[in-house]
């Protein structure tokens, strides 16, 4: 059985509108959520927290700062001083527990960013396109799995029923939608 071409599939059609559709309601979800969170420090990001800290940290860290030396946007997105000393190895530098891959993917979403936004890679328009690219990412494994498998059921729930949904919207800074 011979397999229409990427653009003529209907079930990568109908992918990509649900694609379409899940970023058109992860981005109202967060509007929504901005309009109603209580009042929080200024520093204390959407996008950036947690494991996300280190990832997105090492790729703005390589595209802006031309090191691997994290403690600045550490300092920046914890907004907390003892925590990011309390972090440091005995060389001086940030530890960083988390591998380099998922940033690396990151920075061509950065570089796309800072070729519309003239900024330092710490505003919400560089780390928003890198969490979007993450979720882009996991978006074509899903469809390299439906191309595979010809059963857009499967893809479907592969996406929805698993934590690729969580990961593409609530972490999309960690590692987890890249490595999909």
């Amino acid at each position: 059985v011979e397999r229409p071409p990427l653009h003529r599939d209907p079930g990568v059609r109908i992918l990509a509108i649900l694609f379409i559709l899940f970023v058109a309601g992860d981005a109202l979800a967060v509007w929504h959520y901005s309009r109603i969170r209580p009042d929080r420090p200024k520093k204390i990001h959407m996008l950036v927290y947690g494991d996300g800290v280190f990832y997105y940290s090492m790729a703005r860290s390589i595209v802006f700062d031309r090191d691997l030396d994290c403690a600045n946007e550490a300092r920046y997105y914890w907004h907390d001083e003892a925590a990011v000393e309390s972090w440091r190895s005995p060389t001086g530098k940030l530890n960083n527990y988390c591998p380099i891959g998922s940033s690396l993917l990151f920075i061509p979403f950065l570089l796309l960013t800072h070729l519309f936004v003239w900024g330092d890679g710490l505003n919400f328009a560089y780390p928003a396109t890198a969490a979007l690219g993450s979720s882009f990412l996991a978006w074509m494994a899903i469809v390299m799995i439906y191309r595979t498998f010809q059963d857009l059921a499967v893809a479907v729930a592969l996406w929805l029923a698993t934590n690729v949904a969580y990961y593409m919207s609530i972490e999309p800074l960690t590692s987890h939608a890249c490595s999909l």
